[in-house]
């Protein structure tokens, strides 16, 4: 199960890193800075991660599961579907995360919890600041580490350098 965490958070990264590189080029033929962080939009970023799974995986975005869930991400490898969760975080409190983490362990397998999000990168150690919040935070039993975390420098729209992270954690359902 999380062989197919681990290469969605790698595929997915590397996507969302060359979108950036991408975007910053871009920007900076017009004399302006950011990649990324100039569109903070959550489905802009689960769009990217879906694409760049399209040619190992079949992926589907937004799709119906058991209770009438709409999950942002079902992966099919070896006849086994796993099921994503895909957040954006950018606020002070985790409490949309900690919804997501709540709602993937109400499926009998569980889940996966895929999280975007940017921190400045001085002072330096925010992001793992950041990781061990949403862990501290997270609701009982609380999370752990992330299976997986793929970062990259960019830099946001006024030119401040910046670290991206995309993080990846199995949340198992409440009856394992």
């Amino acid at each position: 199960m999380c062989d197919v965490l681990i290469d969605v958070i790698r595929l997915g990264g590397e996507a969302l890193e060359a979108e950036d590189s991408l975007l910053r080029g871009i920007s900076q033929k017009r004399d302006k800075h950011g990649g990324l962080l100039c569109l903070e939009l959550e489905r802009y970023y689960q769009f990217i991660v879906w694409k760049s799974l399209l040619g190992t995986y079949h992926a589907e975005i937004e799709r119906s599961r058991e209770g009438g869930y709409l999950v942002d991400l079902v992966v099919e490898s070896a006849g086994t579907e796993h099921i994503f969760e895909m957040k954006y975080w950018r606020e002070e409190t985790s409490s949309r995360v900690n919804s997501d983490i709540r709602r993937l362990r109400l499926f009998g397998n569980g889940g996966n919890l895929l999280v975007f999000s940017a921190n400045p990168c001085e002072p330096k150690g925010q992001t793992d600041a950041a990781i061990d919040y949403l862990i501290g935070e997270s609701p009982t039993p609380q999370i752990g580490p992330p299976v997986s975390c793929y970062r990259f420098l960019t830099k946001n729209p006024r030119g401040m350098p910046f670290e991206f992270w995309f993080a990846g954690w199995h949340i198992p359902s409440r009856q394992d």
